[in-house]
């Protein structure tokens, strides 16, 4: 279930990792452009201010996250997923975004598949808001 307040984002249960694909979910499908259409239309949302709006794209991708079958090969469009977040979201370390911390949540459960990947090591040494909070994520994982 997801638990949305005015700014921030706790999912409950956490995101099911070992979930297989529903029956609708084509394996062999790029998902890229669904992905990237509902963090569009959350910024779009969080622009204007509708709420409603931001919950319900928060609320689609993260059905979709779960349901990706992550690896080295289509991790791309996730780690592109993450800069275009980042780049178009304030990057304020105080202020928890529903969007990146769904994508905190995510990366915080692949992160042993993520690691092996290049471009998601390039994205780590970058540092910045994302892995500010990825790193908080973990941490409270490993205290927990």
């Amino acid at each position: 279930m997801l638990r949305l307040t005015t700014r921030e984002i706790s999912i409950s249960p956490p995101l099911d990792v070992t979930s297989t694909p529903d029956v609708g979910y084509n394996t062999r499908l790029d998902y890229r452009d669904v992905i990237f259409c509902h963090a569009q239309l959350y910024i779009f949302a969080d622009a204007y201010d509708t709420r409603s709006l931001g919950e319900l794209t928060v609320a689609r991708l993260q059905e979709n996250l779960v349901q990706y079958q992550l690896d080295k090969t289509s991790s791309a469009p996730v780690i592109d997923l993450i800069d275009y977040v980042c780049e178009n979201t304030p990057a304020d370390p105080d202020h928890r975004d529903p969007l990146k911390e769904l994508l905190v949540c995510f990366v915080a459960n692949k992160l042993e598949k993520l690691s092996e990947v290049a471009q998601f090591r390039a994205l780590l040494r970058e540092g910045g808001c994302f892995v500010d909070r990825l790193m908080c994520r973990v941490a409270e994982g490993l205290a927990g």
